[in-house]
This record gives structure tokens, C-alpha cells and sequence, in this order.
């Protein structure tokens, strides 16, 4: 049946979906990165590019050294650049890099933001520039431990292609996802199920639809021409 708007009761059967899909899959494992603040620069760096290329920037950023919150924010931006060439974008990438470094380090770090509310937090993190919802969300979850969800292209393309969800509003989506699951490593790892799912199957171009966990009730795969 084909849905106009993500209801509570699409969430929770994707997410039984997929949980048994790769029951596995963790937050920590996803992301292969443990530290906080280094997933707040992850969460920069993949910004119009692949984990890959993001992580290969971090990794470069590792072996300099650069981090540490106070470090990074104290860096000249055309050195910082050069390290994280190969994520793209680098010029617009080390610029918010070192203002996400420097808004962390004058905030007080991890350790204050437990004080402020997660609505101030994203408030903060979509008022440094180069910071959008998509990004903001991604450090409150996953570096902050914030219960939120991230609404990116992959959960906007699968909803959209298994259920027909023809009006897929940011806003109304995050809040529908977070008062269904509740949870907060439950709406993390659903956002990491989601990616995993838009990069295995459900890709921009042409899904590979066999052996998709959602193929049986997809409305994209039974409309779809049939091969052969």
C-alpha cells in the first residue's frame, strides 16, 4: 500500500526489518571510531563524499596529532587542508572543522554540554557555519549521545522506494522516527541500518533489489518492470 507520510507504524516494522537483517551491526562498529569528538569530525568530513574517503582524512589527522579539540581549533587553515585533501571540499571542510574545534573547546567540551538540552545543542551546532541539520543531528547522536535521528538521502530513498511515501518532510520524519523507537542507540543504529541498506541495495542509481530485506513489501520492487 502506498503511504503519503511515515507513520509510527512504517518505523517500527522497518526497524524489525532490519535489525534481523544484520543483527550484528552496532553503533561503535559502523562508525569504527570510538572517540567523540573524533566522530564530530567524521560527521564533517562525509559531507558530500563517502566514510572511505572521510575516514582516510581522519586517519591523516590522527597521525598529525590534530584530534584534540584545542589543537585543531588553534590550526592555521590552509595546513589543515592539505590533511584532509582526501575528503573533498577541503577549503569549506577545514574552515568549519576548526569553528566546530573552536565553539567545542570555548563551550567547555563534552563534559558541559550534559548541562545544556539537546534542542540548545543542535540550536549551537546549526548556528556554526558549514553546519546543516543532517550534519548536527549526526554529532548529537553519534558524538553526544543525543536521542535524535539523522534524515539524510539513504533513509529519505528507502522510505520513499518501500512504502511510495510521497511527502518525506525532515522535521515530521526525525519526530516521528524518535517518538516510535524512543531509544537512543535504537535510532542510532536504525540510521546506520538505513545507510548500510542504501549502499548495499537501495542505491541512487539502480537498486540491487534480490535479496533486499524489504523486496517482499517494496513498492518500488513490485511496480518495477519485471527482467527477462
Amino acid at each position: 500500500m502506498i503511504a503519503k507520510k511515515l507513520t509510527p507504524t512504517a518505523v517500527r516494522q522497518g526497524w524489525e526489518i532490519l535489525r534481523q537483517w544484520r543483527p550484528a551491526l552496532t553503533t561503535a562498529e559502523w562508525w569504527g571510531v570510538e572517540d567523540s569528538f573524533e566522530r564530530a569530525i567524521g560527521a564533517v568530513l562525509v559531507q558530500r563524499t563517502t566514510w572511505r574517503q572521510a575516514f582516510q582524512a581522519l586517519t591523516a589527522l590522527r597521525k598529525a596529532g590534530w584530534t584534540q579539540p584545542a589543537t585543531l581549533a588553534a590550526l592555521d587553515e590552509a595546513v589543515l587542508r592539505q590533511q584532509i585533501r582526501p575528503a573533498g571540499f577541503y577549503h569549506a571542510k577545514a574552515a568549519t572543522l576548526i569553528r566546530l574545534a573552536q565553539w567545542w573547546t570555548e563551550a567547555g567540551g563534552k563534559e558541559f554540554f550534559h548541562t545544556m538540552s539537546t534542542l540548545h545543542l543542535r540550536q549551537e551546532l546549526l548556528s556554526i557555519r558549514g553546519i546543516g541539520a543532517e550534519t548536527a543531528d549526526l554529532i548529537l547522536s553519534d558524538a553526544l549521545a543525543r536521542s535524535t535521528f539523522v534524515v539524510d538521502a539513504y533513509s529519505r530513498r528507502i522510505w520513499s522506494r518501500w512504502l511510495g511515501i510521497t511527502e518525506l518532510e525532515d522535521d515530521f520524519v526525525r519526530r516521528t522516527v524518535i517518538t516510535t523507537l524512543e531509544q537512543r542507540s535504537n535510532l542510532s543504529r536504525l540510521h546506520a541500518l538505513l545507510v548500510e541498506l542504501g549502499k548495499d541495495h537501495c542505491r541512487k542509481g539502480k537498486p540491487r533489489c534480490v535479496g533486499c530485506p524489504l523486496q517482499q513489501s517494496c513498492v518500488y520492487y513490485r511496480g518495477r518492470p519485471q527482467e527477462g
